[in-house]
């Protein structure tokens, strides 16, 4: 797949955004964590690879921070 690396942050903002929505539903949250992995290892320029981790991670971290050393998502 060939993203620029801002669409490719957007993707992993996107992508923790609705991550946050399922709540905690662990069926949906599986879904979306299996969905993201697919996203990420189509992906095939390594700078845009790095991008959508960013902004997958520094979105989820502010909107689900750590609580008690564990995350919700994997």
């Amino acid at each position: 797949m060939n993203l620029s690396n801002k669409a490719a942050f957007e993707l992993g903002r996107n992508i923790a955004t609705t991550l946050h929505h399922c709540g905690t539903d662990h069926v949906m949250r599986g879904a979306i964590i299996m969905v993201k992995t697919d996203i990420y290892l189509s992906i095939t320029k390594p700078a845009t690879r790095i991008e959508f981790e960013r902004g997958y991670r520094t979105t989820l971290d502010a909107i689900e921070p750590l609580q008690q050393g564990a995350r919700w998502a994997y």
